[in-house]
């Protein structure tokens, strides 16, 4: 019950949240209207991310058992999906973004004993403050734009941030973390009852609001799978975990400045791009990151217990292999 209810509540309110938001959301000018780099072509509510943070507070309030510093991540999360809602409206200059999420960051790291305290080599290592701090916060900031920049496709940001959420409640549960596998499957819940309208085609887009609140979420939740004191999970686990999202917002970025452009400028060259370029479908473009990450998912939980420098040379395995593949695929095409 502490792991099923706080699912269904969150999954039941965002559901129920979202066709309210969406008969005011032209009101309060929460719009995306199609563009050049759009897929969509009439404009769509993004209000998801609002409907999401509702669902999930609400459920972690009433059904979850808390904990001092649970606090202070929801504190944190409401923090980011507000400034994230402020975004989809008044579009914010990238440098506000990251001082906010910068901000929700401090918050958690401060209040809610978030930190990457230690590394996984033949035994635990743990860090300097002077290093695990700036390493924490530049993790979850990084993470939050990772998933941000994921959102490009209908049900993209939202299938993949589920399976992973799902895992990382596992590897919670795995070790006797209640508070925060309950809190992974309330993020979940509010994740699964967006998607009933978010799927393609979506009548109904997270916005920023939301893929911040994900991104950010998935961040906190994987360094307490990992960092907590009683854990035996390796803390390189989390890159395996998010490794798809990573790999695309660091090839986007080096591809711009590269071109002399800067990082945060937008474009159609993320890898669900590609894979329409490529000539997949909407439906198949996602169903094969789903594949994908559902395969990272299966092995970052096979080697939860491996070395941080055995996980992260099967990550880079990874960005090399996947880099080949869409070069192969792209020099094929032309």
């Amino acid at each position: 019950m502490p792991y099923v209810m706080p699912f269904l509540l969150a999954m039941t309110v965002t559901m129920a949240s979202l066709p309210v938001f969406g008969r005011v959301a032209a009101k309060w000018r929460i719009v995306d209207h199609p563009g050049i780099r759009k897929v969509h072509a009439v404009p769509i509510p993004r209000i998801g991310g609002i409907a999401m943070i509702i669902g999930v507070l609400a459920a972690a309030f009433i059904v979850v058992p808390l904990e001092a510093a649970d606090r202070y991540f929801l504190a944190a999360a409401g923090a980011v999906a507000a400034f994230g809602g402020m975004d989809d409206r008044f579009d914010l200059d990238y440098r506000v973004k990251l001082t906010c999420q910068l901000l929700a960051a401090v918050i958690v790291v401060i209040g809610g004993d978030i930190q990457i305290h230690s590394l996984t080599l033949d035994d635990r290592v743990m860090l300097p403050e002077w290093i695990s701090i700036p390493l924490t916060l530049l993790f979850l900031v990084g993470i939050t734009n990772a998933i941000n920049l994921a959102d490009g496709l209908d049900g993209l940001a939202g299938g993949t941030t589920f399976l992973i959420l799902c895992a990382l409640a596992m590897l919670a549960y795995s070790g006797g973390q209640v508070s925060s596998a309950a809190l992974a499957l309330t993020f979940a819940g509010a994740v699964l009852g967006f998607l009933r309208y978010n799927t393609f085609p979506a009548t109904v887009f997270m916005g920023d609001a939301g893929s911040q609140l994900l991104g950010f979420a998935v961040g906190v939740l994987s360094l307490r799978a990992t960092q907590s004191g009683d854990s035996a999970v390796s803390a390189a686990t989390p890159i395996l975990l998010l490794a798809l999202p990573i790999l695309d917002t660091l090839s986007v970025m080096v591809q711009r400045m590269s071109e002399g452009r800067s990082p945060f400028s937008a474009d159609k060259n993320h890898i669900h791009h590609k894979l329409l370029s490529f000539g997949f479908d909407h439906h198949e473009a996602v169903m094969v990151i789903y594949a994908v990450q559902a395969d990272l998912l299966l092995l970052a939980y096979w080697m939860r217990y491996e070395s941080d420098l055995l996980i992260l040379g099967v990550v880079t395995i990874f960005f090399i292999g996947a880099i080949f593949l869409l070069q192969a695929a792209a020099r094929r095409q032309c």
